[in-house]
Parts: C-alpha cells; sequence; structure tokens
C-alpha cells in the first residue's frame, strides 16, 4: 500500500500532498531549506513515531515524552518507520547514512573506475589530455590507417601493474568457477593483458641513451630485440628509425625452447 500524504504544512512545507510508492527506495532531493528534512523526519518519522506510542499502554507513554502531532491533515499507509539521526556527537565528520555505512567510499572508487566525467556545463567528455594531445593522437592513428600499422598509446602505464591485474583477473576466474589453475597458459595469460590481440614486439628502440626497460612491456618484450640509441625522443627522425631498422636486421635471432 503507497503512502498518501495530505496537506503537509510542517515548517516550510505550503500544504502538499503527494504519495510515496511503497517497497521503494525513495531519495528527497532539492536546495537547503526546501523542506526535504522536514518532510521525512518531522512529518512522516514524528507521525509514524507518534503512532506507535499511541499503542503502548497508558503506564509506558507516562514515561515517554508524547511528541506533538505534525502539521498534516491525513497521512494513510504509514508503516512503522525508524529514524538514523543526521548530526552525531563530538564532531563527528559522517553524518550522512551514505558516509556512515562508507557507501560514498565505494561509489567513489566505483564512478572513478567506471564513471565517464562530462563538463557540467557544455556537456562535453572530459579527458586528461590537452586538446592539442588528442589532436595528436588523432592524427598518429588517421596517418597510420593508410598502412598496415596499428598505433598504440601508453598512458599512465606500467608493466608490473598490468601484469598483477591480469593475475588478478585469472584468480578470479578461478574462484568463480570459470577454470583451475591448471588451465593457465601464456597464451590465455596474454588475452589478459591490455595488449590482448596484439602481437608481441619484435623490436624495442629506447631513446635518450636509456639503457634500462623502464617498466615497460616487460611481458611482452621478452623475446624482443632492444636498440639503444643516443638520439633525445624529441630529435627522433626518419634516418634514425631507419638505422634502428637496420640494426635490427643484423641481429641474428635466437628464441628460448621454453
Amino acid at each position: 500500500m503507497d503512502i498518501r500524504i495530505t496537506g503537509a504544512s510542517q515548517n516550510t512545507l505550503r500544504h502538499i500532498s503527494l504519495t510515496l510508492p511503497s517497497g521503494k527506495l525513495i531519495a528527497l532531493m532539492g536546495p537547503s531549506g526546501s523542506g526535504k528534512s522536514t518532510l521525512a523526519y518531522d512529518t512522516l518519522f514524528a507521525e509514524s513515531r507518534r503512532r506507535f506510542l499511541d499503542c503502548l499502554s497508558a503506564g509506558a507513554r507516562r514515561l515517554l515524552a508524547r511528541p506533538e502531532k505534525p502539521q498534516v491533515e491525513n497521512i494513510d499507509g504509514l508503516p512503522p518507520a525508524l529514524c538514523l539521526e543526521q548530526h552525531l556527537p563530538g564532531g563527528q565528520s559522517r553524518t550522512l547514512l551514505g558516509s556512515l555505512t562508507e557507501t560514498l567510499d565505494y561509489l567513489r572508487i566505483l564512478y572513478a573506475a567506471a564513471g565517464v566525467p562530462h563538463d557540467p556545463v557544455t556537456g562535453e567528455r572530459l579527458t586528461r589530455l590537452s586538446p592539442e594531445l588528442q589532436e595528436l593522437c588523432a592524427q598518429a592513428a588517421g596517418a597510420s590507417a593508410e598502412y598496415d600499422v596499428q598505433v598504440n598509446f601508453c598512458l599512465n602505464y606500467g608493466g608490473r601493474d598490468e601484469i598483477v591485474r591480469a593475475a588478478r583477473e585469472f584468480a578470479r576466474k578461478v574462484a568463480a568457477g570459470e577454470c583451475s589453475s591448471e588451465d593457465l597458459t601464456e597464451e590465455n595469460f596474454s588475452d589478459l593483458m591490455y595488449s590482448a590481440g596484439v602481437p608481441d614486439p619484435e623490436l624495442v628502440i629506447r631513446p635518450s641513451g636509456e639503457l634500462r626497460l623502464s617498466n615497460f612491456l616487460l611481458w611482452q618484450s621478452a623475446y624482443s630485440e632492444f636498440v639503444y640509441m643516443n638520439v633525445l625522443w624529441p630529435d627522433f627522425k626518419e634516418k634514425d628509425l631507419d638505422a634502428a631498422i637496420a640494426e635490427f636486421h643484423r641481429r641474428n635471432r635466437r628464441f628460448g625452447g621454453v
């Protein structure tokens, strides 16, 4: 049975009437001072509490402070109600149901991981990349479309983190009964990496004179050939790429049996 409120006039309410569906999660939204708390606490809960106290014996009622009847003409279908105090003593900063139960903390993580942020004014999708970088990425992807080349951009990437994420995903599948630990192979583990479906690199060029991997493609570059060049990346030209490829062709490549 739905809750039907008629003529609610408590505090800032101005003789409002509405119907609330039963068995549903209802959120009251509006600017500060619009009467949300008045309707929920000072009207609905106050009337539910008053009716509950009327069911007690006369002796029990004498021990309890009798609440005043809220300013409302009638409320039908009102079930027993519980009220969670919004303001806690002791300077507690968590005062809402979502923060008290830590639901908001998990929602923030969910929205950050799965949500798509948009500008509240223009409605345009927000990105961490500047418009200039977005334009350069689009140009590179467009130019490579004319050839048998796939351009991949690694942004905020770490090789160790990628391997850990893949291991967690496989562990989740084992726990869910989707597979067993004996099913793990190099091939299906590769399918859990960010680069799933992309061939492992044959050649890795390391500019700037750096003689290290820098946590880049640790799994995928197991059999890659590395060419280290004393050329800064902003100065890297077509002739430098040709030199790296020529060095690659001079290599006698060997692959392990395991």
